[in-house]
């Protein structure tokens, strides 16, 4: 070993500190008074009386602990938060003799270490670009070595861009209330806004905010209403589908995969669209006094609807506005609850990776009641949304369909119409099952006649 530190060309390996041995006092973890318990306690402590090998000893885990930590000195410790006060307090008065209120535009050399700062964080967490991959997995230079150049200005650019086009693609988390006014007034009415409206029900909500009346708090009514901003969304989804999907930037694209099918872009834009969705529409609660109101403004604001991820945004009504639009739905009452059932949901948009559209979903209310209606479960109430009214029928037929439209007319009633409808498809059913029944069959048909002739040949040959 003397030999080979002779060496010159070993010589330098001796003054490197990669091949120098870390100190003992720097290998111990450093922890403060607060761990301290963990070396006295007797939770902490395990005793030995055999080692790995079998042989007997009589230690305790308190020596391996010492082995790894080290607690730090009270005193050490407050010299440098004394010394960094100082610092700190010197630093100021530096700027307050430059200018109370001006601040300094950052150096270019500091820019650059900003940068470069930036670029290794990324290195760290593993956000490498497309083209440093491939570098790297370059096996013809060693960049370790310092060989080739793997960053250059180019890139820290690039990564800017990547950034910019990130922001364009953030999102309001928590922040759907930003917009909303503050006041100090409580009203009789308030607006929910924010809300999954594709999937909660007027009926949903008022078993929700009854749940949390105050005593002899009464719910009028509560409606839901279009908004304006979702009134004219709709009806550009009607001619060009949804617009955060339709439109597509060459620019925004990026180069590594922006125009892949369900590639991080594309998903950020439909979760933009499916957020923006939330506004489409609100309800309006109507209590019976301002008590009431506030009281349940208090107890569900921000308040979480189930498992869905989607958040009450209350908000109070001033008394003079008014809704000229027209309702989509109305709630009076409790519906009945032990026939209710709340629909179980998650708006993927507010918690998923994986965003599901929901512009051509089928209603699900729709699709709850075609399956009801199949299992022979199906309420009679809920069958007049998806009833034909009978201004649909055509009034140019024949006499018979007349008589018929007349006889309908007299129920306009949609659900005596189901129940008719459904009695004649029993009454359809009964005639096949007893056509079945009258049936008869005939064997050996025309045998008689032959019989006959065959008969007639013989007697004429004899």
């Amino acid at each position: 070993m003397s030999d080979i530190l002779k060496d010159s060309r070993f010589a330098k390996y001796l003054n490197d500190p990669r091949y120098k041995q870390i100190p003992k006092h720097e290998r111990k973890v450093k922890i403060d008074k607060r761990f301290q318990s963990m070396f006295e306690d007797d939770k902490f402590k395990v005793k030995y009386t055999v080692d790995k090998r079998g042989r007997p000893i009589n230690e305790t885990s308190t020596e391996n602990l010492r082995k790894y930590y080290d607690i730090e000195d009270s005193e050490s410790s407050a010299e440098e938060s004394e010394d960094e006060e100082k610092q700190l307090e010197e630093k100021e008065e530096e700027s307050a003799s430059a200018g109370r209120f001006v601040r300094r535009a950052p150096s270019e050399d500091k820019e650059k270490h900003e940068e470069q700062k930036l670029v290794n964080d990324k290195l760290v967490r593993g956000k490498l670009d497309k083209k440093i991959k491939n570098k790297l997995l370059d096996l013809d230079i060693d960049y370790a070595r310092g060989e080739g150049i793997l960053l250059t200005d180019s890139s820290s650019d690039e990564d800017s861009s990547e950034e910019e086009q990130d922001s364009d693609l953030e999102h309001e988390w928590g922040e759907l209330d930003a917009d909303a006014e503050t006041t100090d007034e409580s009203t009789r009415r308030i607006a929910i806004c924010n809300m999954d409206w594709d999937n909660i029900k007027a009926s949903d909500i008022m078993v929700l905010l009854s749940s949390f009346l105050p005593p002899g708090g009464i719910i009028h009514k509560i409606t839901i209403y279009p908004s304006e901003y979702g009134l004219q969304r709709l009806k550009e989804e009607e001619v060009r589908g949804p617009i955060e999907l339709t439109e597509e930037k060459v620019d925004e694209l990026s180069d590594d995969g922006g125009n892949e099918e369900g590639s991080t872009y594309h998903m950020e834009k439909l979760r933009r669209y499916q957020l923006n969705r939330l506004k489409y529409y609100y309800a309006v609660v109507e209590c019976d006094t301002v008590a009431t109101a506030d009281k349940l403004y208090s107890e569900c604001d921000g308040m979480e609807y189930e498992s869905s991820a989607t958040r009450l945004d209350m908000r109070f009504i001033p008394d003079d506005v008014t809704f000229d639009q027209e309702a989509r739905e109305e709630c009076t009452k409790l519906p009945d609850l032990s026939r209710y059932k709340p629909r179980l949901f998650t708006t993927t948009a507010l918690q998923q990776a994986k965003v599901q559209l929901t512009w051509d979903a089928t209603n699900p209310n729709r699709t709850e009641a075609i399956k009801s209606a199949l299992d022979g479960k199906i309420d009679d109430l809920d069958l007049k949304d998806y009833l034909a009214s009978s201004s649909e029928e055509d009034e140019n037929q024949s006499d018979e369909e007349e008589d018929s439209q007349e006889n309908v007319s007299d129920n306009d009633d949609p659900i005596q119409k189901y129940k008719m409808l459904l009695q004649d498809i029993e009454k359809k059913e009964e005639k096949k099952q007893n056509k079945d029944m009258e049936m008869e069959i005939t064997w050996g048909l025309g045998i008689k006649d032959k019989a006959e002739e065959l008969v007639q040949k013989k007697l004429k040959k004899v």
